[in-house]
């Protein structure tokens, strides 16, 4: 039983495989952790590894079983309550398979943990100027030596969970429309289990629980639905899940030094908490003459800024239902048949997530009737019906191949990686280069070495679209005689993008700038 690379050399923390008795189980970890400073999937896994290859074969047989049961919870629960109970039972599973005393005692005797050696044994060690600083808890602010190997030993216990709060952190950034809860509701799925009845976790909590909060950031958090008794959890949570389980653990350079880095992430994580929740918080006084027995609750004194205005919201919802007229909006002579049918293919997309590429492709299709950003805020039926309207726009005008794209599906096998894809080499022409460099004058620094292409903001945006269609192949969703007309489509309605991706892409921002020009 161990975990094991399974992605590109180039992104060395990106994919993963649970691999047991030649059976593999896939993991996408990218999605959720980004690309982590010199983090691979050897060097975050091999003490867990360690760890599982001394139990016994049917213990490890019964940890790869569990894994089984979360990819497959994890692929058809599609209720998130239902998911969050399950996966939590499953947890709950694994961790009395594996308990943090077998892990303790594992790693004392076999995973050669090394400790800086600023980490001190007892506290009289300490700088006198460190005991006597008024107003702190010394205590809860200092590792010991003792106190630093436990967060070590449960750094490790965690690490098998890193795969699923990966998948389970991905499904609800699709679900939500923050991404500040989800190391919280992630970290909850231990809650059933012995994993948080430990030592070393009371410590970490007491140890933030010092991190001074002021009134703002804890005003922010409570506004954002995070109140002041939960907010140490919340910040526990980021720093397990982002930092702990994923950093090198073993080393006698005070640079890695975990509680250091633990440190600097919580504070780091303190500043930013306006920008997580609901925005940057100003202090606001009782009005002059208000009565001191007024009813109202400090928080009832705030307002939550919106990012769009409830009457702007129902306008947009409103037009957007209204597919044909949005359309006929931008292009008055397209055939309302053409727009029926796409209205009619969109509906299998109730339950896809629209891709970035796709997003940013119908943004800039619908730019002249619609603000770009507003797509964000609008609701899923509302969505579709600008689908279907960009659609019909770009069959109108001859560009079936996107026309496709912009609403397809990605390809993913049984174990949840995508399939196919195109190696495209190809590059923008000269003449649309030097075309929106007219246009768009807008330059973002550059290098000595790169060139004009490589700095516009126009030919930058069409190289990260393309690079999105090309990494997998698609299943369409449209009408049938429009995907007639792709030029790559094979069976069973799949397709590919083009190898002129990008002179198709580059095509429709000229047409797109130069109907601006003529308003």
């Amino acid at each position: 039983m161990q975990i094991i690379d399974a992605g590109d050399t180039h992104e060395p923390f990106s994919k993963m495989f649970t691999e047991h008795n030649g059976e593999k189980i896939a993991w996408d970890l990218q999605k959720f952790y980004g690309r982590p400073t010199n983090a691979t999937v050897e060097k975050v896994f091999h003490l867990i590894n360690g760890y599982w290859a001394s139990l016994p074969s049917s213990r490890q047989d019964k940890i790869f079983r569990i894994y089984v049961n979360a990819r497959r919870c994890i692929d058809e629960v599609i209720d998130p309550n239902q998911l969050h109970i399950r996966l939590t039972e499953i947890i709950k599973e694994m961790y009395e398979a594996m308990t943090f005393e077998e892990v303790r005692y594992w790693a004392r005797n076999h995973g050669e943990i090394r400790v800086p050696p600023s980490i001190k044994s007892n506290y009289q060690e300490l700088e006198i100027s460190d005991r006597n600083q008024v107003g702190m808890d010394y205590q809860a602010k200092t590792y010991l030596r003792d106190d630093y190997l436990e967060l070590v030993n449960m750094a490790i216990l965690y690490k098998p969970m890193i795969p699923i709060w990966a998948e389970y952190g991905r499904l609800l950034e699709q679900l939500s429309s923050t991404n500040s809860y989800r190391e919280y509701q992630s970290m909850s799925l231990l809650s059933r289990s012995t994993a948080v009845n430990i030592p070393p976790l009371d410590r970490l909590r007491r140890y933030v629980d010092t991190s001074s909060l002021d009134s703002k950031t804890a005003m922010s958090a409570a506004l954002g639905g995070i109140g002041s008794s939960e907010l140490p959890d919340w910040l526990m949570s980021m720093v397990i899940i982002r930092k702990l389980v994923i950093i090198e653990l073993s080393s006698y350079e005070d640079s890695s030094n975990i509680v250091s880095v633990v440190y600097h992430h919580v504070r780091n994580t303190i500043k930013s908490v306006d920008r997580k929740f609901s925005g940057r918080i100003r202090e606001k006084s009782k009005p002059r003459g208000e009565d001191d027995d007024d009813n109202k609750s400090i928080v009832e004194t705030y307002k939550i800024k919106q990012e769009i205005s409830d009457g702007d919201l129902m306008v947009l919802s409103i037009y957007t239902e209204q597919t044909l007229v949005m359309a006929q909006q931008i292009v008055p002579e397209i055939p309302p048949q053409s727009v029926a049918a796409c209205i009619e293919a969109t509906r299998d997309l109730a339950h896809q997530q629209p891709t970035t590429g796709q997003l940013t492709l119908l943004r800039w299709i619908l730019a002249s009737v619609i603000p770009p950003r507003s797509i964000d805020n609008i609701s899923k039926p509302s969505l579709l019906s600008c689908f279907a309207a960009a659609q019909a726009i770009l069959w109108y005008h001859q560009q079936p191949d996107l026309a496709l794209l912009l609403t397809a599906a990605e390809i993913r096998d049984n174990q949840g990686f995508l399939i196919g894809g195109i190696e495209s080499r190809s590059r923008i022409p000269k003449e649309f280069v030097d075309r929106f460099v007219e246009l768009y004058p807008h330059y973002q620094e550059k290098g000595s070495k790169e060139r004009e292409r490589q700095t516009n903001v126009a030919c930058k945006a069409i190289d990260q679209i393309a690079k999105d269609f090309v990494k997998c192949d698609w299943r369409t969703n449209a009408p049938t005689a429009l995907i007639a007309l792709g030029s790559t489509v094979a069976d069973r309605k799949m397709i590919s993008a083009p190898t002129d991706i990008k002179t198709q892409l580059s095509v429709l921002v000229l047409r797109l700038a130069e109907a601006q020009e003529q308003l």
